[in-house]
């Protein structure tokens, strides 16, 4: 994907949204609506009974919130089209090929039982308490897999990684990582992964496709054996993960535990890092049609609907 197709993707990304504001507004005035019925007996005598009073200007107000939600849900969904932007790969046997690479590699990450990633590490000083390890790693569960990337409808079943703030996806010839409501794009041939054995003292659930490889203790002595101070000192198994270093000089540093030390072996070799042609570029992208979709929120309609609208004109 060129820089000129990036800037209009984030362009469109970028462009002023009314939908939250439109249904704060229908809020307050149905509120306020609601809140009548105390107000206008505090100021005037009512010719009427104050329970139909209320009850007329409840209904009211309940009335006002469905059609002002109803038209702020319009609006998000028109709005969501408008940003939405259409990108059709046309692909060389070559590139057709080298995504198939990528699509297996991304296959074989999403079929391990756990993926998390680091997020930090910091030294433990409380290495007796803490099962005798020299580090302490903060991470969190990301998930692998077929996902859809924000404002995108391609042509392709995408993979990436949700990691977090930033989601990555692996598309045909680049990696396109969207943080901050933008897209940064990472060409393969720029990037460096590395899988690597890192032996971790799991304290929680053990995954089904981890190997142990060793056991200690909780409360850990310096030789390894038990700590007899604490009489609650459980074993803690010792497992053998896959740590992925996906790296770019550009900027990008993703680190990942993967439970199954192969797999994630398997990712990083079949992943076309170095050496990998660039893909056909894209062509030029445009915007959903949003007059022809109606706003119905379906992605997975607008790109029939588009080549359903070709086909037409096509005749």
């Amino acid at each position: 994907m060129n820089e000129d197709t990036l800037r209009q993707i984030n362009q469109r990304i970028r462009r002023p949204v009314f939908a939250v504001f439109a249904g704060s507004v229908v809020t307050l005035l149905a509120l306020l609506v609601a809140c009548m019925p105390a107000i206008l007996q505090s100021l005037v005598d009512l010719p009427v009974s104050p329970l139909l009073l209320a009850m007329i200007l409840y209904a009211i107000a309940g009335l006002i919130e469905a059609l002002g939600a109803l038209k702020a849900w319009t609006m998000h969904q028109h709005e969501t089209l408008k940003r939405t932007s259409i990108v059709h790969y046309d692909l060389d046997d070559y590139a057709r090929n080298s995504y198939a690479d990528v699509r297996s590699a991304c296959r074989v990450l999403a079929e391990a039982s756990c993926v998390w990633q680091i997020v930090g590490k910091r030294p433990n000083r409380e290495w007796k308490r803490n099962a005798g390890v020299s580090a302490l790693v903060k991470r969190r569960c990301v998930k692998a897999g077929l996902m859809r990337p924000p404002f995108l409808v391609t042509d392709l079943e995408v993979y990436g990684i949700a990691a977090g703030k930033a989601k990555l996806f692996f598309m045909p010839g680049e990696l396109l990582v969207f943080k901050g409501g933008q897209y940064q794009a990472f060409a393969y041939d720029t990037l460096e992964v590395r899988a690597l054995p890192a032996h971790y003292v799991e304290g929680g659930r053990v995954p089904a496709d981890a190997k142990v490889v060793g056991q200690t203790w909780q409360f850990v002595r310096r030789d390894g054996q038990p700590d007899l101070r604490f009489a609650r000192n459980r074993r803690v198994p010792v497992l053998a993960y896959g740590l992925v270093e996906l790296t770019s000089a550009s900027g990008l540093d993703l680190r990942l535990h993967v439970s199954n030390l192969p797999k994630a072996r398997q990712f990083a070799r079949l992943l076309p890092v170095s050496g990998h042609r660039q893909s056909s570029p894209p062509s030029l992208v445009r915007p959903a049609p949003a007059e022809q979709a109606r706003a119905t929120g379906a992605r997975r309609g607008w790109l029939r609907r588009l080549e359903h609208g070709r086909s037409k004109s096509a005749a």
